[in-house]
């Protein structure tokens, strides 16, 4: 059971987290997209002008979502611009892949890419990867169903047992380090409290102390008596007033000099 104190810490935590993973992410992802188009020269040049249109298109999209990020820090905002950028890149491979090949296109690594993201390297809680990797699969999935006639049937089935075995493997990975996350956000909240009680102690115990010092200044200082402290050798150290007014010496006169002064 976390107490809401830790649940509040942990919220923030992730979203600075969320939102730092994606101001570098995001231009990243942007760069990179028009850069992958020098392979379709080579590998469909038929397609290249509009394939390399597609890709400054979602890169313009991705450059959008960056300036959005860098606006608001909340979780669920996070997960949101998250969760845009991996539906518009995902939608951009099922677009290239229905134009190129359709269900034995080779662009079908692309959407285990995305998937690949998605489980292992963005720090969306659990339910949101799954959630995000199922609405990834089917972005890549459903229109070859509606729309693709399915020509090539063994390599379609062998291409979705490949995508879905990554999914295994890259959930597995996720559900074992998810935990391990928890924990740390859990120990540097727990340390963080810690650090606060002994500094709310250490400044109590000063605040203490300053008022005891300032408790026995007083009692020296208005003392009836005449009280005089002095080292080992005889010199005065200090003096209250009373023995100011006693031997009609300034407390400054008196500080560094003999106690045979005063007999």
């Amino acid at each position: 059971m976390i107490d809401s104190n830790k649940y509040k810490y942990l919220q923030e935590e992730s979203s600075r987290q969320m939102q730092s993973w994606l101001n570098r992410a995001l231009p990243l992802a942007a760069v990179l997209f028009p850069f992958i188009a020098i392979a379709e020269f080579f590998i469909t040049p038929e397609n290249f002008h509009n394939f390399l249109i597609y890709r400054f298109g979602i890169s313009i999209i991705l450059l959008f979502l960056l300036i959005l990020n860098k606006l608001k820090r909340n979780l669920l905002y996070q997960y949101m611009i998250g969760s845009a950028a991996l539906v518009f890149s995902a939608a951009l491979v099922e677009l290239m892949i229905l134009s190129f090949g359709g269900n034995s296109s080779i662009y079908y690594a692309g959407i285990n890419l995305v998937i690949i993201v998605t489980l292992a390297f963005i720090p969306f809680n659990l339910f949101m990867s799954v959630s995000v990797t199922i609405l990834v699969y089917a972005i890549y999935l459903i229109p070859l169903l509606i729309i693709d006639k399915i020509t090539n049937l063994p390599l379609f089935i062998s291409n979705n047992v490949f995508i879905i075995s990554t999914i295994a493997i890259a959930l597995t990975w996720r559900i074992l380090t998810n935990k391990r996350i928890i924990n740390e956000l859990s120990f540097q909240y727990d340390l963080t409290q810690q650090k606060k009680l002994l500094e709310f102690l250490v400044e109590e115990r000063t605040k203490e102390l300053k008022k005891s010092e300032e408790q026995h200044r007083a009692l020296f200082n208005y003392a009836t008596d005449g009280i005089v402290v002095m080292d080992k050798d005889g010199i005065i150290i200090n003096v209250n007033n009373k023995t100011c007014e006693m031997h009609g010496y300034s407390k400054e006169s008196l500080i560094g000099a003999s106690i045979f002064l005063l007999e």
